[in-house]
């Protein structure tokens, strides 16, 4: 075994570690208390409580990335709409 597989092999292991990491900060962190405040705020602070919040983490999460999903598309759709200065080429 030479330097470079023994390279790899450690490079690899740590890439894959941040890798995972990144992703469940990304999905836990943003996108499963997006749709957590979200829901709260609906449904006036009834649901999720107690047990429900991790009965249903996975129906949380779905909302979340619906909700993210719909704001971005709502803020490009403002953006679009907007109305555009004429270009100086025009």
């Amino acid at each position: 075994m030479d330097w470079e597989d023994i390279l790899v092999s450690i490079f690899g292991g740590l890439l894959k570690l941040i890798k995972l990491i990144l992703i469940d900060f990304i999905v836990f962190g943003i996108i499963y208390w997006y749709g957590y405040v979200i829901l709260m705020t609906l449904s006036f602070g009834r649901y999720p409580r107690g047990s429900k919040r991790t009965d249903d983490e996975n129906l949380i999460s779905f909302f979340g990335i619906f909700c993210f999903s719909m704001t971005v598309i709502i803020f490009l759709g403002i953006d679009a709409a907007a109305p555009q200065e004429p270009s100086a080429l025009e």
